[in-house]
């Protein structure tokens, strides 16, 4: 009899055990996984870390990496082309300043996804450049990309991930909301240089 029970006990705490473990894996998955929502501020580039990044690249070397420039290509409705201007780190910390706090939302929803497939959208990308201890390596590339539905109150950060075969495009990106988000970029950024 006092055997059973203490199996019985043995099992029931091994029961509640994997239950806890189970529950924990599912809400770690749904709130760091590739589905969840993600907080702007931690997945684009942030002006106060501009000065020195270090990464490593795909052959596992560590490089110092600094943000080189951000360019801005937006459609000029006076010309009638696609124009791109420098922004200075000024003009980027406003902008980050001014989408931080925006919480991710699901493409799906509304199909917003869709939006950004309609037609080339304004994009502002930040260029960084890399060197090893010794010497430059290379020329600015683009390290994140963030585009602006012409609807004008969406817009999405590319995302650092390996892409799996089975994964699809809408998720290599986070997409957000924020009302009148195209006009307010095109304002803060229209005083910048042209290129």
């Amino acid at each position: 009899m006092q055997a059973r029970k203490e199996i019985r006990t043995l099992l029931g705490v091994l029961a509640s055990s994997i239950t806890v473990a189970i529950g924990m894996s599912a809400l770690l998955l749904y709130v760091y996984s590739p589905t969840g929502n993600y907080m702007a501020a931690n997945v684009i580039l942030a002006p106060h870390i501009t000065k020195d990044l270090y990464f490593s690249e795909k052959n596992n070397k560590k490089l110092a990496t600094w943000l080189d420039h951000v360019e801005y290509q937006f459609w000029d409705l006076e010309s009638h082309s696609w124009k791109q201007s420098r922004v200075d780190e000024g003009l980027y910390a406003q902008f980050y300043q001014l989408i931080a706090q925006k919480e991710s939302i699901d493409p799906q929803s509304n199909n917003v996804s869709a939006l950004f497939e309609q037609k080339r959208p304004t994009s502002l990308w930040i260029f960084t450049q890399s060197r090893s201890s010794d010497n430059l390596q290379g020329t600015p590339r683009i390290f994140q990309t963030i585009q602006f539905a012409e609807q004008g109150d969406y817009f999405r950060v590319e995302l650092h991930t390996d892409r799996r075969q089975d994964q699809s495009p809408h998720e290599q990106w986070a997409y957000f909301y924020s009302p009148q988000i195209l006009h307010k970029m095109t304002y803060l950024f229209s005083s910048t240089e042209r290129m």
